[in-house]
């Protein structure tokens, strides 16, 4: 198990014999995100073991994408790098700000320079996803919802799954997701989830990423939307 530390956030990353990563994003003493982050099929590079302190750094600034895409409490916290390119990873307290930044310096700076600011849009995977789930899903008369329906329409709740689940798999897959575009991929995760007859499998992704993305995919189980009082549901 490792600590990393960014500005006031502080990740801990503990690697699994199973070949991912159990990871905890906390701000203060408050756990604010937790989750399982997949390690990449390919390794990190030559010489970087997956329980390394590059794996470790790596890892954990992964965890703070993906904390702050879920929850928007990460960027006023962790600190960018110098560069403003990605998050600061420091292995000790001493080190949770770049030597150049200033720990004082005001949140809205922050901000502009934080790569992974959470954004009100629906990142291009999940949009992907929306569109294959609306292509695909037919309204009583059976008419695909794309017709008549947008995203807008979705019942908030059920957007808030649906955008939930392309987080989660992003999060799990995004090694293997590397393999293709994430407009690709989210169309993927809809119809193979579904078994719509194409998907991950088909042809269009290589081995063995087809293939774990697939079984991942296929873990979610189907999910079914419906129109009912001019919303579309789950």
């Amino acid at each position: 198990m490792a600590k990393r530390y960014s500005g006031k956030a502080v990740i801990t990353v503990l690697y699994q014999d199973r070949g991912d990563y159990k990871a905890t994003v906390a701000i203060g003493k408050r756990n604010v995100w937790s989750g399982r982050i997949g390690a990449p099929a390919s390794g990190f590079g030559r010489g970087i073991a997956y329980d390394s302190p590059t794996a470790y750094d790596r890892t954990a600034s992964a965890a703070l994408s993906f904390a702050d895409d879920e929850t928007g409490d990460v960027s006023d916290a962790a600190s960018p790098d110098a560069q403003g390119s990605d998050w600061h990873i420091g292995r000790s307290l001493a080190t949770k700000y770049p030597k150049q930044e200033n720990p004082r310096r005001k949140a809205r700076a922050r901000r502009v320079a934080n790569p992974a600011k959470k954004s009100t849009s629906i990142d291009a995977f999940t949009r992907a996803y929306i569109e294959a789930a609306l292509f695909t899903s037919s309204d009583d008369d059976g008419r695909p919802l794309e017709r008549n329906y947008s995203a807008k329409d979705i019942l908030g709740a059920t957007l808030a799954e649906m955008k939930r689940d392309c987080a989660a798999f992003q999060r799990e897959n995004r090694h293997d997701l590397a393999e293709g575009t994430a407009t690709q991929g989210g169309h993927d995760f809809w119809l193979t989830r579904n078994r719509e007859g194409a998907g991950f499998w088909d042809g269009d992704w290589p081995e063995p990423a087809a293939s774990n993305l697939t079984k991942s995919a296929h873990f979610y189980g189907s999910y079914d939307l419906y129109v009912s009082r001019g919303k579309i549901r789950h």
